[in-house]
């Protein structure tokens, strides 16, 4: 598979294109560009993908207008994300999917013996990991403080694993922060200290985090590439929750009762409305980072962490491997600066969450990415009652306010949804 992006808005909406993955492909609205672009605001070769073992990184070929990247302007090189945004004249350029599957280990391979964990994708390897490429592992043991028990899954970030903090004897979740580019200068000591504020925040329905920091990645001489050396990871420990995020829940239980939904709604509005009183922004509320204890409780995971890797430099959405997972719950104006959305993108996103709870399905899918990404910027969800058909009246008004394209046009804040919520009928 190649270098994926896709073109959403701008004359060429609708329209993807892949990039090698070695070497340098342009863009730009003349005949030369190995892109070519209709948009007249484009210059003839506006500017360059270079693709190398490192990553993709844009660099602008002296356009008349610039490049930007997620809203700053491209004055040097600089290396790509899943999910980072370019602006190109009037285009909008999403990238998809940065980096190739590679053949998995053979489970009986005898250099797959050793219990390493590939710190990017979670799973045992040794060397370079065959599955993702990534090359930083560590035994269980490796990181100071932490017995690594077992992968629990993979997110835009990194690796999440259960682990033993020692000293306490308590089971974590620990997530690892994976360097998919390399970040800018203060960027793993801007994501602790934000990180931190966020250890600081005590609420029912947030999952806490009990510890951050970083350790020094050693890797084995064969992870290296010419020009590659070990650096800091950063890692959070956090809460470590025992019940099904609510993607599970919905497919094991769909349909799922109407005052369950709204309950599971209410208690995540709770969350963003405490959020949204100390000025912190979720970012990537969705029913995979949702989990429902087996008692009922409702805990949300990664509250201010998708907000504290962007500023970072860390990848923050997840693209590839799970394409419609997190555009389809994602807010207009989220997918054209993600760092100037604020506390209404994720009621947004808590409005498509629940209208998946209630349809079983996201508002808007089956289009692959580039369509997905269209429909949430140009098109109204399907009414849930087409699927749902038992939804009141006043539910139905819920959801559309929160997903309204307009952030000014949806609840002023959580506290307001959260009283309509209440007064929805039969809501717990």
């Amino acid at each position: 598979m190649a270098i994926a992006f896709a073109v959403v808005e701008g004359p060429d909406a609708g329209t993807s294109f892949e990039v090698p993955l070695m070497g340098s492909f342009t863009l730009g609205r003349g005949k030369g560009a190995d892109q070519r672009l209709t948009d007249g605001q484009a210059s003839r070769i506006h500017c360059r993908l270079v693709a190398g073992p490192e990553g993709c990184s844009v660099e602008d070929m002296g356009s008349r207008n610039g490049t930007f990247l997620n809203g700053r302007k491209v004055v040097a090189a600089e290396f790509l994300r899943p999910g980072d945004r370019l602006w190109i004249g009037e285009s909008l350029i999403v990238a998809v999917a940065l980096q190739a599957p590679a053949e998995p280990a053979k489970e009986n391979d005898e250099t797959a013996a050793g219990d390493l964990f590939c710190l990017s994708c979670g799973h045992r390897m040794t060397g370079r990991c065959g599955r993702c490429g990534g090359r930083f592992l560590t035994p269980p043991g490796g990181l100071e403080k932490f017995q690594i028990e077992k992968r629990l899954g993979r997110g835009g970030m990194g690796a999440v694993f259960r682990a033993v903090q020692a000293g306490f004897g308590r089971v974590v979740a620990l997530k690892v922060a994976a360097f998919s580019d390399k970040p800018r200068k203060d960027g793993v000591q801007r994501f602790l200290r934000e990180a931190k504020v966020l250890a600081r925040c005590d609420h029912e329905n947030i999952v806490r985090i009990f510890d951050t920091g970083k350790a020094r990645a050693l890797p084995p001489e064969t992870c290296l590439l010419p020009g590659e050396s070990a650096g800091d990871i950063a890692f959070i420990a956090m809460e470590y929750v025992e019940g099904r995020t609510l993607d599970r829940v919905v497919a094991e239980e769909d349909p799922v009762d109407i005052g369950r939904a709204v309950g599971i709604a209410r208690d995540v509005a709770s969350a963003l409305a405490y959020a949204n009183e100390r000025g912190i922004v979720h970012r990537d509320i969705k029913p995979a980072n949702i989990i429902v204890t087996d008692a009922g409780e409702v805990k949300i995971t990664d509250f201010g962490l998708a907000k504290s890797f962007e500023n970072s430099g860390l990848s923050g959405i997840t693209m590839a491997g799970m394409m419609l997972g997190t555009p389809a719950y994602m807010a207009p104006e989220q997918i054209r600066d993600a760092l100037r959305a604020d506390h209404r993108a994720d009621l947004y996103a808590l409005g498509a969450t629940l209208y998946f709870t209630l349809a079983g399905r996201p508002p808007f899918a089956g289009r692959g990415v580039t369509g997905v990404l269209r429909d949430v910027l140009n098109r109204l969800p399907p009414p849930v009652e087409d699927r749902r058909p038992d939804t009141p009246l006043a539910l139905r008004r819920v959801l559309e306010t929160c997903m309204a394209k307009d952030p000014s046009k949806r609840y002023p804040d959580a506290a307001s949804l959260l009283a309509d919520l209440d007064a929805v009928p039969g809501s717990p």
